[in-house]
């Protein structure tokens, strides 16, 4: 007498998630997490508890569960609120170099306003002192109102630029001004600060 073949039971996906019916028939179950059809004919639900120890499923599950975690990291680093607290150390860095404050002044700065606006979910984590500070600057505001500068003389406005050097110990430094004019006024932006050993002519040449 031949013996009975096992097939996919309801009971299955009640105890693991993952196990589904399968495509191939009533002898298969599928795995959501492997994508492939286990053969249930022999020895039933234990086949598929033989699958569940395997290597290929662990580190699928594995890999599931990184991009899961991943997901809601990345979901929290950009929530409403963390985007309203970058914007707000964003602000205080702009507001650092426009006064030439120093970024030791970022120090305290942090800390004093989560003490004094400890009913702000801003404040309590805004955490910009003088090393994070000077990143933002010299990482984004910088780099952005250069990228805004160079943008707008591709427009074939005209400009000129102009350098004047100012020692530094041994070194030479040339800032790089670039003056023109739009719809705002006359406008002077500093493009860079160029060190060199001398200001000999060939030396110039390398600050343009």
């Amino acid at each position: 007498m031949a013996k009975r073949k096992c097939s996919f039971r309801f009971e299955f996906s009640q105890e693991f998630s993952f196990i589904q019916s399968s495509n191939k028939g009533n002898n298969f179950a599928y795995c959501t997490i492997c994508n492939v059809d286990i053969n249930l004919a022999s020895v039933g639900i234990s086949s598929v508890k033989k699958h569940i120890d395997t290597i290929k499923h662990s580190s699928s599950q594995q890999m599931i569960t990184s991009t899961q975690s991943l997901g809601l990291f990345i979901k929290e680093r950009y929530s409403p609120i963390s985007l309203k607290i970058s914007a707000a150390e964003g602000t205080f860095a702009f507001h650092t170099v426009k006064h030439h404050h120093s970024f030791r002044t970022m120090d305290c700065t942090s800390n004093l306003l989560s003490v004094c606006f400890s009913d702000s979910d801003i404040a309590k984590n805004f955490h910009s002192a003088r090393t994070k500070t000077e990143a933002i600057i010299t990482g984004v505001l910088a780099p952005m109102s250069i990228e805004e500068v160079l943008s707008e003389l591709q427009t074939g406005i005209a400009f000129s630029l102009s350098t004047d050097a100012s020692n530094h110990a041994e070194l030479k430094t040339f800032p790089i001004i670039i003056r023109y004019f739009n719809s705002s006024g006359v406008q002077n932006k500093l493009l860079d600060f160029v060190h060199l050993q001398d200001e000999n002519q060939n030396m110039l040449q390398k600050c343009f």
